[in-house]
């Protein structure tokens, strides 16, 4: 399984190095990329989420578990960044330590692992992920509530949400599309999942890498031990008591809690000027320590 996942994985990054080759050969507007995702591909992708998921109560509360989650993780981050950094790196990795790669990563190796049913509790589950970069996220990297109360009023005009709220109001009225549309939901996410890559490798392309031992390490150790840690516990917990979810779901747990942070930590870092150049680096690091972390772990599932 571990070879048959890697075999899978790797021509993403194919995909992502074509990005960067591109982004230091050719002036490409990564914005305009990011817009048509943001705000034409998003949509429709989170209205089949929203239109075509089992509005059961276990999987409506993930959203909000995995916010939980995130904000658990970037305070333990917090806690062991301040015992070495005191500048604003500690606060990078705080915010790195809730944040996911859901959008292109995650949602690439989900595409590899589940059928759609689960593909789209995958893409649910980053709701949560979502709120917490526009809540959490913002004020732990500006460290200023007033910056991130005008970040989180960004959320009531994202089109993702829109979208997702439409799909949700046709799924409770009983609105079903006709066949077609599915197809055109599988294209959108494939759309995604190529823009995505692609916006992943032209973006590093822009941002001088310039890290450190000390700070990748505590950086990417936040992700590949402390979040897959805290997501385990539950795990055993849901396996032995609760019993609410099952093996699949388990997976996806696990694929979550070791996804490396997404772009928007160098956004993020750019927004109030904290260290970009560094958060790059630890990124790319932390990424490809998830390239094989990810699939070798998986066989245990």
């Amino acid at each position: 399984m571990f070879i048959s996942l890697i075999s899978k994985i790797l021509p993403l990054y194919i995909i992502a190095v074509q990005g960067y080759i591109a982004g230091k050969l050719h002036e490409i507007d990564t914005k305009s990329l990011s817009k048509i995702m943001f705000h034409f591909i998003m949509p429709v992708i989170f209205f089949d989420v929203a239109l075509n998921t089992e509005l059961e109560a276990k999987y409506a509360l993930l959203p909000i578990l995995y916010l939980a989650f995130s904000f658990i993780l970037s305070k333990i981050a917090l806690f062991i960044g301040s015992k070495f950094f005191d500048d604003g790196r500690e606060r990078i990795i705080s915010y790195a330590a809730g944040s996911a790669n859901t959008s292109s990563l995650g949602l690439s190796i989900a595409m590899l692992v589940f059928d759609q049913e689960y593909v789209r509790i995958f893409m649910l589950s980053t709701i949560g992920f979502v709120l917490y970069v526009y809540t959490i996220g913002h004020y732990t990297i500006s460290n200023n509530i007033d910056s991130a109360k005008k970040r989180a009023l960004l959320l009531l005009k994202l089109p993702p949400i829109y979208g997702f709220a439409i799909g949700l109001v046709a799924n409770l009225s009983d609105i079903r599309l006709f066949d077609g549309f599915n197809n055109l939901f599988f294209q959108m996410r494939a759309a995604y999942l190529v823009l995505g890559m692609m916006v992943f490798g032209l973006s590093l392309s822009k941002v001088k890498l310039e890290g450190g031992i000390k700070f990748i390490s505590i950086f990417s150790i936040s992700k590949i031990i402390v979040s897959p840690l805290l997501y385990l516990s539950f795990i055993l917990l849901d396996k032995f008591v609760f019993h609410i979810y099952n093996n699949e779901m388990h997976k996806m747990f696990f694929i979550l809690s070791a996804l490396p942070p997404g772009i928007d930590c160098i956004i993020t870092c750019n927004l109030y000027n904290k260290f970009p150049e560094k958060a790059a680096i630890a990124l790319l690091v932390s990424t490809i320590i998830a390239t094989l972390y990810i699939p070798f772990f998986l066989q245990f599932f």
